[in-house]
């Protein structure tokens, strides 16, 4: 024999605690789809003996080819618009939520990438704080949508201007994409792959990195302009890769290489480049011939580098005798005068309580004898107004007071006249201006 199943179990169970109510017939004029809710009555007992006053709804819109369109909205708002973007069946799902606070539901709602949540679905039914499992599916018929344009056209206008909304949007862009936007796009193209090619050139020839991305100079509509030194998330370039001088410092693998390698920082691009600097200010200033200046400049230099690496030589090698020296006497003072902290310290003694905190602690206690009562009257009206709050909602929610097929009369709803010119007009817009399939 089956096991029984526990109530709530029964709550996950499809179109059993929550159910969704939508009327067909508005199914079949437009891409736009009213969509209502209703709540079982032993899954609202529930929800009213657990005192939970703000439940959310999580509402997921699976398209045919799989990819996802995701909204959390109040319980209580009992309704909600829908905007199909493609023809075929979707599948609509919803889930009650509480406890969820504005970090969980930016969790819920982050994307992976367009159409991909990176909090799955079953993470979503598998919450501890959560019950009802509504299912509905509704075929969208093509003639709701704007014909396809071809692959060139598509790329051509959304290349500036973003997303195609629908038919109309479609139309204000035509004239902006094949009389304006072209002679810009070339000009933008020029500047963009010199700019990305001076920086490619001064990461792989001036500061040797490594795994420069050259690809980006050539493909602009590709790759972002970060592409070419890596960018926020470096894409394929490691720290070392990226560091000053990584040809020098590492191999193919991203080892370090041995220090005798390091003599390779003496033909360093930067370090040369500076000289040289110097070396035609110096030329020009003092009138000197540009060959005797470079070579005044580097000999110069030469001679700095071995007297500043002489100079800290002998630093090192004074202050390694002296520490060697110093360090007995040191340690012994040391001790000396941890001794002596030791022997001044004083036995504690605790201070007597403060009279004037005891004198305020017996005023407090008797205040609150006074005011408890009345404190205690006010909490318990506030408990039974969100009680009655609760029971008004749910009654509203009540699948017993939901019609069997379509949906509730919007006359019988809170803000009905707000929504209902919202519907009208997302139905005539619709009717007009045909939605494009997308997502």
């Amino acid at each position: 024999m089956d096991q029984a199943i526990t109530p709530r179990e029964m709550f996950d169970l499809p179109n059993t605690a929550l159910r969704f109510l939508f009327d067909e017939r508005q199914a079949q004029t437009s891409a736009v789809l009213l969509l209502q809710w209703c709540i079982d009555t032993d899954a609202m007992q529930y929800l009213r003996e657990h005192q939970i006053d703000d439940p959310l709804l999580v509402i997921t819109v699976v398209s045919p080819n799989g990819k996802e369109n995701r909204q959390i909205v109040q319980l209580s708002q009992m309704q909600v618009m829908l905007q199909f973007h493609r023809s075929g069946v979707h599948k609509i799902l919803g889930r009650i939520l509480w406890g969820v606070d504005a970090k969980q539901k930016k969790e819920i709602l982050k994307w992976y990438r367009r159409g991909e949540y990176e909090m799955h679905l079953d993470a979503i039914k598998d919450r501890e704080a959560a019950l009802g499992n509504a299912e509905l599916e509704v075929d969208v018929p093509p003639d709701f949508f704007a014909k396809e344009l071809s692959a060139w056209h598509q790329w051509w206008l959304t290349l500036w201007l973003g997303e195609l909304w629908d038919e109309c949007n479609m139309r204000r862009r035509f004239a902006f994409a094949y009389f304006v936007q072209g002679p810009l796009v070339l000009i933008w193209v020029v500047f963009n792959c010199f700019f990305r090619l001076i920086v490619a050139a001064s990461l792989t020839g001036l500061l040797l990195q490594r795994k420069v991305h050259w690809e980006a100079v050539l493909h602009p509509f590709q790759h972002d302009f970060d592409w070419v030194w890596g960018g926020e998330y470096h894409y394929g370039r490691t720290k070392q890769d990226r560091s000053v001088g990584s040809l020098i410092r590492y191999d193919d693998a991203g080892h370090e290489r041995h220090k005798s390698a390091w003599i390779a920082w003496l033909i360093f691009p930067p370090i040369h480049l500076a000289l040289l600097v110097i070396a035609v200010l110096f030329s020009r200033f003092r009138d000197v011939p540009i060959t005797e200046s470079v070579s005044g400049t580097y000999t110069v230099t030469t001679l700095f580098a071995v007297s500043v690496t002489a100079i800290i030589g002998i630093i090192v090698l004074v202050l390694a005798v002296g520490g060697a020296v110093l360090s007995p006497v040191l340690e012994r003072r040391a001790a000396e005068r941890q001794r002596d902290r030791e022997g001044k310290q004083k036995p504690y003694v605790p201070k007597p309580p403060n009279r004037f905190y005891l004198w305020l602690q017996r005023v407090g206690k008797v205040i609150w004898t006074f005011l408890y009562g009345p404190f205690k009257a006010y909490g318990e009206h506030l408990a039974h107004a969100a009680d009655e709050r609760r029971r008004l909602l749910y009654e509203e929610l009540a699948c017993t007071n939901a019609p069997e097929h379509g949906i509730r009369p919007m006359t019988s709803m809170t803000f009905s006249i707000s929504r209902a010119r919202r519907l009208l007009y997302q139905e005539v817009k619709a009717k007009i201006c045909k939605p494009v399939a997308r997502g």
